[in-house]
């Protein structure tokens, strides 16, 4: 199948550290084998550009033959979404969303330490929009940066760090705490969990102006959930971030991070999009803030589409 043994390596673990028998979760697995010691030092010595090349190809290859019928899983919910107008060719998209998403792992395994990081950001061109409306803003309120599950973030943290010490929120008990965020950033970056405890360190987080990063496309555990629809379903998002949010006046930035190539170099472009407004204002609601951050949610997930990580779930939103 493969001329030597690096895919067929990949494919083989993934399988073991699959949870799902009805499909192969690649974006788990992925994530999963990122901890896999004996894998990362075999990895770590393809030179970077390289291995983007491999796992691209291998992605594709993923794609093409229905590896694990990841394929068939997405198209489950992404054809209901083609058939009602709201995307177009999404066998082309499911193709990209595959190549892209191998790719990934090439940056998750690079930002496990400093050194191989600075190596992956030195290599890529970093590209920033609107960085301005973070700046004008950070020393006025507390910042959220509202995101989607797309490129690592460790992209965005060596430019938020000359600025301001930053959390960000993550969902507890999880292996966040052995990654690249705290072995790069360990000095900068607060992790906070989304739970009881969690929540109130955000909120003195927001109160002292500090910048928060999350991602709004999921519920976070222990959440008071709230309906919202994504690509026209009812699923839940999380109202007591939102009454949190509108309790500590906070400016949310929506902002996202998107990988393509150029002249055989890869590109990452940080943009930070339109500030969610009126948040301040009294006579704004909780009901309306929940609107807008729904609607910027899947506005975040349309901004190349092909790079979302969690098309896989989307079935189980619909029907939570």
């Amino acid at each position: 199948m493969f001329s030597n043994s690096f895919e067929q390596y990949i494919l083989e673990k993934c399988e073991v550290l699959n949870n799902i028998e009805s499909y192969m979760d690649f974006p788990t697995t992925l994530s999963k084998l990122a901890f896999d010691q004996k894998f990362c030092d075999f990895f770590g010595g393809i030179p970077i550009m390289e291995r983007h090349i491999k796992l691209e190809n291998l992605g594709e290859y993923v794609y093409q033959n229905d590896v694990g019928g990841y394929r068939s899983e997405l198209l489950k919910s992404l054809r209901y979404i083609e058939q009602t107008g709201q995307l177009d060719n999404v066998d082309k998209l499911i193709n990209d969303h595959c190549k892209w998403l191998f790719t990934t792992l090439n940056d998750v395994i690079a930002f496990k330490n400093p050194e191989s990081a600075y190596d992956l950001l030195n290599q890529y061109e970093i590209n920033y929009k609107n960085f301005e409306l973070l700046v004008q803003q950070k020393d006025k309120n507390g910042i959220i940066l509202m995101g989607v599950y797309k490129n690592h973030i460790g992209f965005l943290i060596p430019k938020l760090i000359e600025h301001n010490e930053i959390y960000i929120i993550r969902k507890p008990n999880t292996e966040l705490s052995k990654s690249p965020l705290i072995g790069c950033f360990y000095n900068k970056v607060n992790l906070i969990d989304a739970d009881q405890n969690g929540g109130k360190k955000l909120f003195y987080a927001l109160k002292n102006k500090k910048i928060v990063g999350l991602y709004s496309d999921f519920l976070y555990p222990e959440s008071r959930a709230q309906k919202g629809f994504l690509f026209g379903k009812p699923v839940n998002f999380s109202e007591t971030l939102v009454r949190l949010i509108k309790a500590t006046k906070s400016t949310i930035i929506p902002f996202s991070i998107t990988k393509h190539s150029k002249n055989n170099k890869i590109v990452i472009t940080i943009e930070f999009h339109d500030i969610i407004k009126d948040i301040q204002s009294e006579t704004s609601s909780i009901e309306n803030l929940f609107i807008k951050m729904n609607i910027s949610t899947e506005l975040l997930v349309r901004n190349k589409p092909e790079q979302w990580r969690l098309w896989n779930t989307l079935q189980l939103r619909w029907y939570e």
